[in-house]
């Protein structure tokens, strides 16, 4: 049941992609796919839009969009962080309806969700929050050093 959910899954995704060549690349810098053929990707925004965004688990294209997809995610939460307010969302997406917008070997690829009227509902929607990265902890000896 799991391996024909993932199989239709893929054949959608192939026959949606002119180029499915960035799938290789999204598996490189980092990107996850699960068996059933979902990719985690990160969505910028602000802090209220995205209590919106969760409450109603749909992405809504903003209205001064200047193309027909408006809603961009990237594998990259760290760079998704750069804009907004740096309210970052963890989204699962199924691969078809990624379309692949920039790449950034070695780093991240972008995307834009292909949208219906404007809007879109990914599989899941989980906000994000960026691990910090502490200092080393400093031994007993280290502390007791006056420099």
């Amino acid at each position: 049941m799991l391996a024909s959910k993932l199989i239709k899954s893929a054949l959608r995704f192939f026959r949606a992609q002119e180029d499915p060549s960035w799938l290789e690349e999204f598996l490189e810098v980092g990107g996850k796919v699960d068996p059933e053929g979902f990719a985690t990707v990160y969505h910028a925004t602000t802090a209220n839009a995205a209590k919106q965004i969760l409450r109603e688990q749909e992405l809504i294209r903003p209205p001064d969009s200047p193309d027909a997809y408006g809603v961009y995610v990237s594998s990259s939460p760290s760079i998704a962080r750069s804009y907004g307010d740096g309210t970052v969302l963890k989204l699962k997406v199924p691969l078809h309806d990624l379309i692949l917008d920039d790449s950034f070997p070695a780093e991240r690829v972008d995307f834009n969700l292909r949208t219906t009227s404007g809007s879109y509902t990914p599989h899941s929607i989980e906000p994000f929050r960026m691990h910090s990265v502490r200092p080393p902890r400093r031994t007993r000896m280290e502390q007791k050093r006056i420099w």
